[in-house]
């Protein structure tokens, strides 16, 4: 949110808990939330591995967006999100989606500018489109990917981590709590699904033996995943927070691979491979 104040003691409960990575984007309340968390990390910009996202280009109005993923307009928007942010330097910088039409070449040459330079450390994508995975796995040197992977959506199974684990590029996997209804909030349609279906998975999922809390097993879940490094969560109050610090990895795994066999995985369908 952009409750300032509320957003600050959150970030630093989170720093003081042992959090680490900060993910927004320029997209986020069109930049008002960078502006929020540069005034919450002032001072403790070392803490963090700090994350932003670029290429969604908001219309004069700032009611909405298009897609501009051109080098001139990254530049602005990457100078623009340092700005905001209250820093010189990015510890990874995504491009906010990604589609076969784009200059990907000329991108990854821009993005090879400035991490030859220090503006930022890492880049990478926040894409599930397999052949656009597939062509910036190969022709880049990126750091990582972002991609949404839940219990509800299961997508990048079939072809996005088996091609990511082979060129060793790590996953962040975002979404993990699916808009909340893996932590408790009521089961509504999602990717296509009703909500009784969806309804239906979660109840099998939180039935499954070993599981005691939903929340704590979501995220166990996508970190189970060889080709997931780093599980991105959403939070909105102090104990939100304080289950995420008091989280720990499920010992038994073996649920796993039951939910699995029991429910198949959604399929990308576009731009497959």
């Amino acid at each position: 949110g952009t409750d300032k104040s509320r957003a600050i003691s959150l970030v630093s409960h989170a720093l003081d808990g042992g959090i680490r990575m900060l993910d927004t984007a320029d997209l986020y309340g069109y930049g008002e939330i960078e502006e929020v968390i540069g005034k919450a990390i002032k001072g403790r910009r070392k803490e963090v591995i700090l994350v932003s996202k670029g290429g969604n280009q908001p219309n004069p109005e700032r009611s909405g967006w298009s897609w501009n993923p051109h080098p001139d307009y990254l530049e602005k928007a990457l100078h623009q999100s340092l700005k905001r942010l209250g820093t010189d330097y990015l510890d990874l910088y995504l491009l906010h989606g990604g589609t076969m039409e784009d200059p990907i070449d000329e991108v990854i040459a821009f993005m090879q500018k400035k991490k030859k330079v220090g503006t930022i450390l890492g880049y990478g994508i926040s894409s599930i489109r397999p052949q656009v995975v597939r062509y910036w796995a190969e022709q880049s040197d990126m750091s990582a990917v972002m991609c949404q992977y839940s219990v509800l959506d299961r997508r990048p199974e079939e072809q996005v981590f088996p091609l990511l684990h082979k060129h060793g590029i790590p996953v962040l996997a975002r979404g993990t709590l699916a808009k909340g209804m893996l932590a408790g909030k009521p089961a509504t349609s999602y990717l296509g699904q009703n909500a009784d279906h969806i309804g239906g998975i979660i109840h099998s999922f939180e039935a499954m033996q070993s599981i005691q809390e939903a929340d704590h097993a979501a995220l166990t879940f996508s970190l189970s995943e060889s080709a997931v490094s780093t599980a991105v969560v959403g939070t909105s109050s102090i104990a939100q927070v304080d289950r995420l610090l008091n989280w720990e990895i499920l010992s038994d795994l073996s649920w796993v691979s039951q939910f699995k066999q029991k429910h198949p995985a959604n399929v990308y369908q576009q731009h497959r491979i």
